[in-house]
């Protein structure tokens, strides 16, 4: 695997909050690059906790496991957004 591909892949981030449509923000959306921070600068400013849930894709499965573990900061910062969701 060349480096060019390698930093490829590493910039691949998904996003594993609830769905915040007002946002264009869709769980299990994958971004390329980096976080969309111009699509959903809304979110960011309205849920502080929301950065926790956008996270490299090979990490997915262990922040799955976070996010459904209560007293994590993923699981609080998941149950921030789906609690204030409209």
């Amino acid at each position: 695997m060349s480096i060019k591909t390698k930093s490829v892949i590493s910039s691949r981030f998904i996003y594993l909050g609830p769905n915040l449509t007002r946002f264009g923000l869709q769980k299990y959306a994958v971004y390329i690059g980096g976080l969309p921070l111009n699509q959903a600068q809304g979110a960011f400013d309205k849920y502080s906790l929301l950065n926790l849930l956008f996270v490299p894709v090979a990490k997915m499965a262990e922040t799955e496991a976070a996010i459904n573990t209560e007293g994590t900061p993923q699981y609080r910062a998941y149950q921030q957004i789906f609690e204030r969701s409209e």
